[in-house]
């Protein structure tokens, strides 16, 4: 190679995260395209090499070369294309951890997460972690809950309710044991419900101390196998 723009690369990166205000969006913008046709003009001087020589390259080097052709190929793509794009093949989101997943939170200060589901259950009494199982694609929540009732089964434990937020609406539980949604149509609750509704938030804290003290919020073990053992060791 005759140029790698590996300083361009290095000091490019850091002036997106500089520029990373909305009012600096026309400049972030002028940075991030020049990134694109730099990676692409790499990448053919790559490949053109590698046919005109004849090379052979081993699995590493090969592997490399495909994850930066996927993640050239995806960040010229517009809005719509995307999303066709998505049907066919998996959007990396990051070079050294491709099964990095993107999940919406819906939230003004933090609208996305990168990484993967975790469903957490907690005893009725004793704020006990009795249940943890790990999720990979970013399925729908609802349709976790029958492998997440499955963990806390796997336990010896056999609960005849379970308290869940609107998240699992459409679930696919199918057994005896009861499953129980807030209902906030209702403008006055019973006793019970209101009981319900406390038990199902007493987790929220639980998630956060998992995540700020039980290293569940950052994962430092490798690749998909790393991410299942991850919360079970910090649960």
């Amino acid at each position: 190679l005759n140029e790698t723009y590996a300083k361009f690369f290095k000091y490019g990166m850091m002036k997106l995260w500089k520029y990373k205000k909305d009012s600096k969006a026309k400049v972030r913008g002028k940075i991030l395209k020049s990134i694109k046709v730099r990676l692409g003009r790499l990448l053919r001087i790559a490949t053109r090499g590698i046919e005109d020589r004849g090379l052979i390259l081993e699995d590493s080097a090969r592997i490399v070369l495909s994850k930066a052709r996927d993640i050239h190929a995806q960040s010229v793509l517009n809005k719509r294309e995307k999303e066709l794009y998505k049907q066919d093949k998996k959007v990396i989101y990051s070079f050294h951890a491709p099964e990095v997943g993107c999940i919406g939170k819906g939230k003004l200060n933090k609208p996305y997460e990168f990484g993967n589901k975790v469903s957490i259950a907690v005893s009725g009494r004793g704020n006990f972690v009795v249940g943890v199982k790990s999720f990979h694609d970013n399925p729908y929540d609802g349709h976790t809950l029958e492998q997440s009732i499955l963990a806390v089964k796997g336990l010896g434990i056999e609960p005849g309710k379970y308290f869940v937020d609107l998240g699992y609406r459409g679930h696919n539980h199918r057994a005896k044991s009861k499953v129980y949604l807030p209902n906030t149509r209702k403008k006055h609750l019973s006793k019970e419900e209101k009981l319900m509704q406390k038990r199902r938030s007493a987790i929220e804290p639980i998630i956060g101390h998992l995540k700020q003290y039980g290293r569940i919020g950052r994962n430092y073990l490798e690749g998909i196998i790393g991410d299942v053992i991850n919360p079970l060791i910090s649960a």
